[in-house]
């Protein structure tokens, strides 16, 4: 559940149409979603010190339900 909402729903990606480039919005396939999610809880856990890394994640995990 806590990868569920850590993870995003839309992302720009960059569309060239002429000779200008435009951020379009698109959504985000499952499997990126996770990833990402999965890639900023860790980050942000390990930016935090002071306690054993399964007391960081579960923080973080908790913080996102």
């Amino acid at each position: 559940m806590a990868i569920r909402n850590a993870g995003p729903a839309i992302e720009v990606s960059p569309s060239v149409w002429a000779v200008r480039t435009y951020q379009v919005p698109v959504e985000v396939k499952s499997d990126r979603r996770q990833a990402l999610a999965m890639r900023w809880l860790l980050t942000s856990a390990r930016g935090r010190t002071g306690k054993p890394m399964h007391e960081r994640l579960a923080g973080r995990a908790d913080g996102c339900l």
